[in-house]
């Protein structure tokens, strides 16, 4: 997708993200701050910071944090939710992860959640993370997964795709740790999760044909692959199996 696409999509569906119980998860943002460590006099970015929950989170922790988005609307709710809770620590920025706007060596921490699988290049867009990152610093990436079945890949990446047309690939852990290391980075942990949720956090706010689709592809799955995915139903709602990763790396 182009910039406008970027700004139209992401635009009409920044107050889901703002409500998204998936990036407000207080488990998942406490981890992502453990990752780092201390980060007391820190100057950290957080990249597609979306409406700004990761970013929020660490500003309490942090000496200064800066919160860059492509998208406009993304940034005034995340510029309102911060004046809300009084954060005078943080800066939000409008900018394109394939060209950020800074020196090299310009923060101790990068962070990027739930952002890399919409990311048309990944290893392009981790160079000019590592890039801004000090030598030393770490970054810390938290994003949705696969694990290493071919055929859970296939399935929940094509899922994804219908779920939001911006979606590129999840990569699995494996793929992930091969990326940063080309990057020049070393991975140093690696954390791998599931979340058994609801098939509406993928129909929520897809297409009305891709929400169906959704629905049928699901419907349809073989007996062993519905099995390894954890699909649960039709008693009630449909629930599987969805796939996360955190990793920290340093540079």
């Amino acid at each position: 997708m182009n910039g406008d696409s970027v700004q139209e999509v992401f635009g009409r569906r920044a107050l889901g993200y703002l409500d998204s119980a998936s990036h407000a998860d207080q488990e998942v943002l406490g981890r992502v701050k453990e990752m780092f460590g201390d980060l007391r006099e820190r100057a950290v970015l957080d990249v597609a910071t979306g409406t700004g929950h990761t970013a929020l989170h660490l500003a309490p922790h942090a000496g200064r944090v800066v919160g860059l988005d492509l998208t406009r609307r993304m940034l005034e709710l995340a510029r309102q939710a911060g004046e809300g809770w009084g954060m005078r620590n943080v800066e939000w920025i409008r900018g394109d992860v394939r060209s950020l706007p800074f020196p090299g060596e310009t923060f101790d921490a990068v962070s990027c959640r739930r952002a890399p699988h919409h990311f048309s290049d990944l290893e392009e867009a981790l160079r000019e993370m590592a890039r801004v990152l000090r030598t030393g610093g770490v970054m810390v990436i938290d994003d949705r997964s696969v694990p290493e079945d071919r055929e859970v890949d296939r399935t929940m990446n094509m899922l994804d795709r219908l779920h939001d047309p911006s979606h590129v690939r999840e990569y699995s852990a494996r793929e992930w740790k091969g990326a940063l290391r080309n990057t020049g980075l070393r991975v140093e942990r690696v954390h791998e999760y599931r979340r058994h949720l609801p098939l509406s956090t993928l129909t929520w706010n897809a297409e009305e044909a891709d929400a169906k689709e959704i629905e049928r592809v699901v419907a349809s799955l073989p007996e062993g692959l519905r099995r390894r995915m954890g699909v649960k139903g039709p008693e009630g709602e449909i629930h599987l199996d969805q796939y996360y990763i955190t990793l920290r790396a340093t540079k």
